[in-house]
C-alpha cells in the first residue's frame, strides 16, 4: 500500500468531514462526549490558525448549528462571550459545545482560555443553557473542560 501524499490526506480528511456534518445535520445525535471531540477534532485539525466553533445541540444532543466563532492567528484567537450566547439564545438551544484548535501546540488551556470558558459557562446560566464542554485540540491530543472538572 502507497503512502497517502499530504494533498491525498487531505482530501480525504475534508471528506470525512463533510460526511460527518452531513450525518449531524441529518438529525443523529451527537451522542458522547468522546463522539463530540473527535468530531471537532476533524473539524478543526487541519486549520493553520486557531479557529474557534461553536456546536448548539438541543436536549437529545442533536445538532441544531455550527458555527465559527473566532479565526485567529497561529497562536491566539478572541472570543466575545455574547458571539456564543446570542445564537444560542436565539436558536433555542439547550446545550453549547465549544472547541478550538492550538495549532502549534499542546492541548492545555492558557490562562485566557480558562477565564473566557469560566464567562461563558456564567453568561449562558442565565438563560439555562448548559455549556456541555470546551474542547483544545493540540497536537496529539483533545483536552475537555469537562473531564478535568473545570466547568463549575
Amino acid at each position: 500500500m502507497h503512502p497517502l501524499t499530504r494533498r491525498a490526506e487531505n482530501a480525504v480528511i475534508r471528506s470525512a468531514q463533510r460526511i460527518l456534518l452531513t450525518r449531524l445535520k441529518q438529525g443523529r445525535k451527537i451522542g458522547t462526549r468522546r463522539m463530540a471531540a473527535h468530531y471537532c477534532q476533524l473539524l478543526l485539525a487541519q486549520e493553520r490558525r486557531e479557529t474557534v466553533v461553536a456546536l448548539y445541540l438541543s436536549s437529545e444532543l442533536r445538532l441544531i448549528k455550527s458555527t465559527i466563532i473566532s479565526v485567529g492567528t497561529v497562536d491566539h484567537s478572541w472570543v466575545y462571550v455574547r458571539e456564543v450566547i446570542r445564537p444560542a439564545v436565539l436558536l433555542d438551544a439547550e446545550m453549547v459545545l465549544l472547541a478550538h484548535n492550538h495549532p502549534r501546540g499542546e492541548a492545555l488551556p492558557s490562562k485566557e482560555d480558562r477565564e473566557v470558558t469560566q464567562k461563558i459557562v456564567a453568561g449562558l446560566k442565565i438563560f439555562d443553557i448548559l455549556l456541555m464542554d470546551h474542547f483544545i485540540i493540540g497536537r496529539g491530543g483533545i483536552y475537555s473542560f469537562a473531564e478535568k472538572g473545570r466547568l463549575k
